[in-house]
């Protein structure tokens, strides 16, 4: 009986920092999109990963903070400026209106 107690916490902490995670992720994103750099998602990623390690013991903390940190970074991606990303690239135009 423990050991199912014990799985099922295991599960409940993981989706719980997940849910958390994608929470704190989208909302900093939406953030920095209204400030106009969403491309610095992963500095404050970064910086909270320290933070939680050294003010809390809290294993659902530090979970969310990991989690959080990994899912910055295809924010990160999805946020770049446009002439980072092959698929926006601007096409050279000779002005005669062919295209």
């Amino acid at each position: 009986m423990q050991f199912i107690i014990l799985v099922l916490e295991s599960i409940g902490l993981i989706m719980g920092s997940l849910v958390a995670a994608l929470l704190l992720c989208l909302g900093l994103s939406r953030l920095l999109r209204l400030a106009r750099h969403p491309d610095w998602i992963l500095l404050p990623a970064i910086a909270l990963v320290p933070a939680a390690f050294l003010l809390s013991d809290s294993e659902f903390v530090r979970m969310t903070v990991i989690l959080a940190m990994l899912m910055a970074i295809p924010l990160w991606m999805e946020d770049r400026p446009w002439p980072f990303r092959p698929s926006q690239r601007v096409t050279k135009r000779d002005g005669s209106g062919a295209r």
